[in-house]
């Protein structure tokens, strides 16, 4: 396994000053939300998990964010050694990704993942909604709203176990108090 040429300290240094005088620019409310949650899953990003930095660089570019100095020095480290192997080392290589028995290519089960977390983030949404009207919403009959709106295939009960194990209302709850903060 080759590893990365790291990105010089003083350019990753200009990347973060970068960064630092982007944030001090006044944007309206939606503006920061936006910004705020692109920000939010970049922190999960890491050069361990080079899937979740990738998108994360993407959910960035997509919701109008540069994305921090971390994530474009590890997507530039990891484009560059696919580079300087002149054909010769594919992507996959350049990122460690290789297919893994009983799941197939990581990406495959990424998706799955991020699939679920939308489907779950949806039924955070129906809980949060039912709470500001005063009404519960138990994550079962959350999960039963988000298959029939959507016509899924998946159960409750796979729904309800990820919901539950990625502890995503947890997350949300926290990420909607990092916004309401920022408004």
């Amino acid at each position: 396994m080759a590893t990365p040429k790291p990105i010089p300290t003083e350019a990753n240094a200009n990347l973060v000053r970068e960064e630092v005088l982007r944030d001090l620019v006044t944007n309206t409310n939606e503006d920061k939300i936006r910004k705020t949650m692109a920000h939010f899953y970049s922190c999960e990003a890491g050069r361990s998990d080079i899937l979740g930095t990738i998108r994360a660089f993407t959910q960035c570019v997509y919701s109008g964010t540069t994305p921090s100095a971390q994530i474009l020095s590890i997507v530039a480290e990891r484009f560059n050694l696919y580079l300087e192997g002149n054909g010769n080392r594919t992507l996959d290589q350049a990122c460690n990704l290789a297919p893994k028995q009983r799941i197939g290519h990581p990406i495959i089960a990424r998706n799955k993942n991020a699939r679920l977390n939308q489907l779950c983030t949806e039924m955070w949404g129906l809980r949060e909604l039912a709470s500001r009207n005063g009404e519960r919403l138990s994550i079962e009959r959350a999960a039963a709203k988000v298959i029939e709106r959507f016509d899924l295939k998946e159960s409750e009960d796979t729904l309800k176990k990820f919901y539950i194990d990625n502890k995503i209302q947890d997350i949300l709850d926290a990420a909607e108090r990092i916004i309401q903060k920022k408004a």
